[in-house]
């Protein structure tokens, strides 16, 4: 799991089961809403 800071905002890159799981990556403007994210997409699944 990673947040990474980009020119744009922030970028969320993880994988929640390990190699052979679906890979998420996706850009927000704010921390938080990298990390809300992240475990809003975790709960779900």
């Amino acid at each position: 799991m990673g947040i990474q800071k980009i020119a744009t905002g922030c970028e969320v890159r993880f994988r929640f089961a390990g190699h052979g799981s679906r890979s998420y990556r996706k850009t927000f403007p704010t921390k938080g809403e990298c990390e809300r994210f992240m475990h809003y997409a975790i709960a779900q699944l």
